[in-house]
């Protein structure tokens, strides 16, 4: 699954954002890292599955 996140600060200077899977969803919007987790795990079936990925190489469920 893919996976959008939006990101911006807000004018207090708090991370903020959006997290969509694709350009047609409205997303949930979340403010602050705890909130983005949250809204990430709205997104999948197993939260457990998560892994996060500094780069575009890799597999799906491959290593980070």
């Amino acid at each position: 699954m893919l996976i959008l996140i939006e990101l911006r600060r807000s004018p207090e200077g708090h991370l903020e954002g959006t997290v969509k899977t694709g350009p047609e969803d409205r997303g949930h919007p979340f403010h602050g890292v705890v909130s983005l987790v949250d809204a990430l795990e709205a997104h999948l079936d197993d939260p457990q599955g998560l892994r996060f990925s500094g780069g575009g190489d890799t597999e799906p469920g491959g290593d980070p």
